[in-house]
């Protein structure tokens, strides 16, 4: 199935996520350094969903600097995470959780400096082990996630005990060249990094260039992020693809799902930086399309952090019936509340200004 289950981004210069719509202001109260973040739910719903960003701080600091986020003026619990392996960087990756009524906005303040004292991150939550093939990311004693080390099948198991909810052999990430050969993102060659640990989220990042064949020189990376507590991954794919020699780009997992009654379809759900539920008869399938949309940065010239909102564009259209006989289930399918025939449950956004 080649889907919005992952996105295609070509020369984007930063990639923002979070759990709403986020934004970023920057002022300074004495020996600490503060940004205000302004949290939106833009879905229209009620929500307690884990935010996360990349914060880009207007110098560099070294990597113990304490930082510590108050939201309504409480300090709160947030897991923060120096971007890269310097001693000093101006990037750091924060993870939290809010509740947000339907299009509430909260304003949050990060504060970070030597007079900062930062609230202590949860004990309980994610841990990343690695083993000879695989980074295991666990939350005991409910969901363990295991991903090969060259990202082969992108995930072999997600195992929810006593439940697995992946069948061996899926094929994962898939490329398709312009004469419909399809290469698999995995393999040998690829390097896989830890991009942040704790138990608040754990995020994983996997690349490769192909170095022959239709894909020549095109190069990839995967960026895998686990947050606390829900069950969920969020995929990104980046394609550096400046010839055009990709058409397409998709997943496919095969899925341990319950068998079809005649009286009881099975119910789906399917990610594509949004929820979307789907009940399946027997022998129908359900597939989502998009053609690859252009992305965007914006820099608001208001100020000289180096954010930008992230535009990601596009619409995807959703299809369900017999492989044979596809039937059109709902179109513009996009992240706003009249989205056309279907509305799904929002997943996060992020901007800055």
């Amino acid at each position: 199935m080649f889907s919005r289950t992952t996105a295609v981004r070509h020369d984007v210069d930063r990639v923002l996520k979070a759990g709403a719509c986020l934004f970023i202001f920057c002022s300074q109260v004495g020996a600490a350094e503060r940004l205000e973040l302004e949290v939106r739910e833009v879905g229209g719903f009620r929500r307690n969903e884990p935010v996360s960003a990349l914060l880009t701080l207007p110098q560099a600091v070294a990597r113990g600097t304490p930082f510590r986020l108050l939201i309504d003026g409480t300090p709160t619990s947030a897991q923060f995470r120096p971007a890269g392996d310097a001693e000093q960087t101006a990037e750091c990756w924060i993870d939290f959780s809010t509740p947000l009524t339907p299009h509430q906005v909260r304003t949050c303040v990060v504060e970070y400096g030597s007079d900062v004292q930062p609230v202590a991150e949860p004990t309980k939550g994610h841990v990343l082990r690695h083993t000879n093939d695989a980074l295991v990311i666990e939350n005991a004693p409910y969901i363990t996630w295991t991903v090969p080390r060259d990202l082969t099948g992108l995930l072999r198991s997600v195992n929810f005990p006593p439940n697995e909810y992946l069948r061996p052999g899926s094929p994962g990430l898939v490329l398709k060249d312009r004469t419909g050969g399809q290469h698999a993102l995995g393999g040998p060659g690829v390097e896989a990094s830890v991009l942040r640990s704790g138990t608040r989220a754990v995020a994983l990042r996997f690349a490769r260039k192909f170095d022959r064949g239709p894909l020549a020189d095109v190069k990839w990376t995967v960026d895998l992020t686990f947050p606390s507590p829900v069950s969920w991954v969020e995929v990104v794919c980046t394609v550096d693809d400046r010839e055009g020699k990709v058409a397409a780009l998709g997943t496919e997992l095969n899925l341990a799902l319950d068998p079809t009654k005649a009286d009881a379809p099975t119910l789906v759900d399917v990610g594509a930086w949004t929820l979307f539920y789907a009940s399946l008869s027997q022998d129908e399938m359900v597939e989502l399309r998009a053609a690859p949309p252009p992305s965007t940065t914006i820099i608001d010239s208001r100020v000289n952090n180096g954010f930008g909102v992230h535009v990601p564009g596009g619409k995807c259209t959703v299809f369900r019936g017999r492989p044979e006989n596809l039937l059109l289930f709902a179109k513009n399918y996009v992240d706003t509340s009249d989205a056309g025939t279907a509305r799904p449950l929002t997943a996060p956004e992020v901007g800055c200004m």
